[in-house]
């Protein structure tokens, strides 16, 4: 059996006593709603989300295109994220398409909780519950950033489709990638139709 020696957290230990701070200070705690800006692709678009409240999801998000004279709102939205929010831009509908990443609760609870959403030009397309994400193969299980616990899935990004101008917000469950497409909020090969 490996012993891990605990030497690195002697200064923090030091500093604790010599200030004479109970340990838990530096015990981790959920933290309040604070405004925020994403950028998105190339720099071009970003989002600036404000909360209402120190909780939940009342406040505005807005979009804005970079200008020269002044930025230029393209989107609202009548939500704040206090999750994580992606931006990605839609050469075929030209508008900004976003992945909202919900804090996700127990798969068992009332209903179906969001895992995440599809949002383009202003308006919703899909939302993905932790049901769904577990239908997809992923686990249900505490993580750092939701003690409570969450579908395990790694987000990856946006990205184009080859030498298209179809583009894709992709995660990753297990090894297995899964793209959806920008402009409908379904998986990118189900939502095209072959001729």
């Amino acid at each position: 059996m490996q012993r891990r020696s605990l030497w690195p957290l002697a200064p923090l230990a030091l500093l604790s006593s010599i200030a004479g701070l109970p340990g838990s200070v530096f015990a981790a705690r959920s933290m309040s709603n604070i405004a925020y800006v994403v950028a998105g692709p190339d720099g071009v678009f970003y989002a600036r989300c404000i909360p209402d409240s120190d909780t939940g999801d009342a406040g505005t998000t807005t979009v804005y295109r970079v200008r020269k004279t002044g930025d230029e709102a393209v989107d609202r939205y009548p939500w704040f994220n206090p999750g994580r929010l992606l931006l990605a831009w839609s050469p075929i509908a030209g508008q900004v398409a976003l992945m909202r990443l919900d804090r996700e609760l127990e798969p068992s609870s009332a209903g179906p909780q969001a895992a995440f959403g599809f949002y383009l030009g202003g308006r919703l397309l899909k939302t993905w519950t932790t049901r769904e994400l577990l239908a997809l193969g992923a686990e249900f299980g505490p993580t750092y950033e939701v003690p409570s616990g969450r579908a395990g899935y790694k987000v990856l990004g946006a990205r184009q489709q080859g030498l298209t101008n179809d583009y894709v917000f992709v995660i990753r469950i297990g090894e297995t990638e899964h793209a959806f497409d920008i402009l409908t909020g379904l998986p990118w090969r189900a939502s095209r139709t072959t001729s």
